[in-house]
């Protein structure tokens, strides 16, 4: 029995980066225009779910993240689908080659099947016209991923409970320190892979920085014995003695986490941020206009985000100690504030607008496209067979393994149940949102 619905969701996680895209943009549109949605996951069985639920808009946050993924965006335009995608990683680097990496990643076609692309920045857009050419079906909704800060600020993870639940009570100053991919530097098989990125003169000087930043950290951790360092490994970090927190003492004022909690609620928990390298500053701008700093001992190491630039820089311990004297005994930074217009640029630039109100930009364009009634032919092609008997092979496959008792994959990334709550969690926050502001919801 086939069951229709109006926009089928496919998300590659349960929670985190991408569903946070999706979820506030899927809930407005429940909440304002009463859409049917169903959301299920990129990599398991969504072959079936477009059959099963003849979507009318399929939507992806990001549809050339993987293989996978852009087989969704492809397959569904086939089957007669409007397709919706948004973009994970919005900064796109000012090359020819870096806006072409950013934009068509795994689509190796290099043809934009989507019906409707939302990029993050009129800069973004204007860069794929530059590079790549000039798309009608491309529309600015700004980084939807960013509006969290105003719609779940509220529900962020508080000091008091961060302390309690990892028994750090004694602490009422907290400094986060985000890590950096330096482990990604001596992969071999990476290494070679980003070749054409860092040189060997620069990848020699991010090296020679790593040793100075973490010492930099063991003079300050060490120096500091009142205040809570939060060490946050990076989140792909594998080889962690290649980092630059290996080997740092462990003392009863640091506490080393990976991906234990999530990236906002420790932002919101520390009282300053700081990294050698990190986009994350620009998100603790947003929580709460948190002081950033960057440790950048070596000079001209790499070139770095534009984000980089809205941070205190701080090349030895005396530049770092000086910044965190002068914060927690008056409670400001004057190097910080100092780069405050720099910073509303660069959030412009990047994200185009932090008023919480992009998934609004966002919805409203796929809205407009769910109601034209223009249709597509399904095209049943080559493309199209092969996809399906790899899925209808791939299921009697794991039937046959099932029946046989032998070891199964299990994607633990996504489940319909923490799916569901997150979707919960944002429909809340988006009713209570417009409630306060616009009223269209009561």
């Amino acid at each position: 029995m086939m069951h229709r619905v109006d926009i089928l969701d496919l998300e590659y996680s349960s929670k985190g980066r991408d569903v946070d895209i999706a979820e506030p943009i899927l809930s407005y549109l429940e909440l304002k225009y009463n859409l049917k949605i169903v959301r299920k996951c990129c990599f398991s069985n969504w072959q079936y779910y477009l059959l099963k639920y003849r979507p009318k808009v399929v939507f992806i946050a990001n549809g050339v993240g993987s293989i996978p993924q852009f087989y969704i965006v492809k397959i569904a335009h086939f089957l007669g689908c409007k397709v919706v995608t948004h973009c994970s990683e919005g900064d796109y680097q000012e090359t020819k080659k870096g806006v072409i990496d950013f934009f068509w990643g795994w689509n190796k076609d290099g043809i934009l099947y989507e019906d409707l692309h939302l990029e993050w920045s009129q800069r973004n857009i204007d860069l794929v016209e530059k590079y790549i050419g000039d798309f009608p079906n491309i529309k600015l909704s700004g980084a939807v991923g960013f509006d969290k800060y105003k719609l779940l600020s509220k529900k962020f993870l508080k000091k008091t409970e961060f302390s309690k639940k990892y028994k750090k009570n004694a602490y009422t100053k907290i400094v986060g320190i985000a890590g950096w991919g330096f482990d990604l530097l001596t992969n071999n098989e990476i290494k070679n892979s980003i070749s054409d990125r860092i040189s060997e003169e620069e990848r020699s000087k991010i090296l020679l920085s790593k040793d100075r930043v973490k010492k930099i950290l063991e003079q300050i951790i060490q120096a500091n014995p009142s205040i809570l360092f939060i060490l946050k490994y990076h989140p792909l970090a594998v080889n962690k003695q290649a980092s630059e927190f290996y080997g740092l003492p462990e003392l009863p004022n640091v506490l080393i986490l990976q991906t234990e909690e999530t990236i906002f609620d420790l932002i919101n928990v520390c009282d300053v941020w700081g990294a050698y390298e990190s986009t994350t500053a620009m998100e603790a701008w947003l929580i709460g206009n948190k002081p950033t700093f960057l440790i950048q001992p070596v000079d001209n190491d790499f070139v770095r985000s534009k984000i980089s630039e809205g941070s205190f820089r701080v090349k030895n311990a005396e530049d770092l100690q000086g910044f965190l004297d002068e914060y927690f005994t008056t409670g400001e930074s004057t190097s910080f504030n100092q780069l405050e217009s720099k910073r509303q640029m660069i959030i412009e630039r990047i994200i185009q607008w932090s008023d919480g109100r992009n998934h609004q930009r966002a919805a409203e364009y796929i809205y407009e496209l769910y109601k034209n009634k223009e249709k597509r032919p399904v095209r049943i092609n080559r493309f199209v067979l092969y996809v399906y008997f790899r899925f209808i092979y791939k299921k009697i496959t794991r039937q046959i393994r099932r029946l046989l008792r032998l070891p199964l994959y299990v994607d633990r990334r996504f489940t319909d149940k923490e799916r569901e709550e997150w979707h919960q969690i944002y429909y809340k926050a988006i009713k209570d949102f417009y409630q306060k502001k616009d009223g269209f919801l009561i």
